[in-house]
């Protein structure tokens, strides 16, 4: 069975993806980047903090 999705394509990319994804996200601060939950958010600040200690 093929599945096929309600939104476009998305074009690929010439980078690794957590380059594509998160490259930008320490430069937008404290905005949300991933919610964790009600009430809790990770800022794209935080996230990219997180992820360079546990690298």
């Amino acid at each position: 069975m093929v599945f096929h999705s309600e939104y476009a394509d998305v074009e690929p990319v010439d980078e690794p993806v957590h380059d594509a994804v998160l490259g930008g996200a320490a430069a937008r601060g404290d905005a949300p980047a991933l919610i964790v939950g009600v009430p809790r958010a990770a800022s794209g600040k935080i996230l990219c903090r997180q992820l360079r200690e546990t690298s």
